[in-house]
């Protein structure tokens, strides 16, 4: 099973890939770290969320610069809304620019597009990344997968999302598990961690944290396992296991700043 990004940079700007969806080809594709961009204080400097307080401008030339080093136009953008539900929106041209220069869809929590000129944009800030790309049939997807949305197996339901939707076939979609907050930080509690050990992480997915006194789960793992479940082949699962709530240098995390923080992006784009 392959493990970790690669790290990038264009200019000032930091990003992070999947290896084995670059090798593929046809799919642009990045979660961005904070670094490069033009915001201050605790969304310094790249924030990429139109609601945390800065102003519009300000966003508009974050996305410039990232969409820039990407290599898409922020023309081609469709931004999520995300409520932890496990709510899937298929999206085409048609929607181009929806969240950025025009309302948005509420309550969506996964993406999905087999059209290229369109560019996928979920956010965080320590819940887990999820990105799929299926090379035989043309197919994109994102989810957010915090505690909730792993609960709900979001990761499972975009894999069944893409086969009801566009004809692919599990064995063929690679899969990505991205940065969030790991298992060293991502402290829960009791209720939280039967919920995630019944959706399939399994026992091994907490452990016992003697600094905290807590339990901690591992949603990399547990988000891992579910895809695996739903039949995604081991080989084709990528996991980063960055953690976003050590990593200040290059992350938001609301664990670590509370609200007084921005957000963070996947994207993706078929091209």
């Amino acid at each position: 099973m392959p493990n970790g990004f690669t790290h990038r940079r264009a200019g000032d700007i930091e990003y992070l890939t999947i290896p084995q969806f670059e090798a593929a080809g046809g799919v642009k594709h990045c979660f961005s770290t904070r670094l490069g961009g033009v915001s201050t204080g605790g969304c310094e400097s790249l924030n990429l969320g139109f609601n945390r307080g800065e102003s519009e401008q300000t966003v508009l030339e974050n996305y410039g610069r990232l969409c820039g080093a990407l290599g898409v136009s922020v023309q081609s953008l469709v931004l999520s809304a995300q409520t932890h539900t496990d709510n899937i929106r298929s999206v085409g041209r048609a929607d181009a620019g929806a969240g950025i220069y025009r309302a948005g869809f509420q309550d969506v929590d996964g993406l999905s597009t087999a059209e290229p000129g369109v560019t996928l944009v979920t956010f965080y800030a320590d819940c887990t990344p999820l990105f799929f790309y299926d090379p035989v049939r043309r197919v994109c997807a994102l989810a957010h997968a915090g505690w909730r949305g792993t609960v709900q197996q979001i990761g499972a339901k975009m894999t069944a999302h893409m086969q009801a939707q566009y004809g692919c076939q599990s064995e063929d979609i690679l899969a990505a598990v991205g940065p969030a907050a790991g298992p060293c930080c991502y402290e829960v509690s009791d209720d939280v961690a039967l919920r995630l050990m019944r959706a399939g992480g399994g026992l091994d997915c907490l452990q016992f944290n003697a600094r905290t006194g807590r339990l901690h789960a591992d949603l990399w793992r547990t988000n891992e396992r579910i895809l695996l479940g739903a039949g995604i082949l081991p080989e084709h699962i990528t996991v980063c296991g960055e953690c976003t709530v050590c990593g200040e240098r290059l992350y938001y995390s609301h664990r670590r700043q509370g609200a007084a923080r921005g957000s963070l992006a996947a994207m993706i784009a078929l091209c």
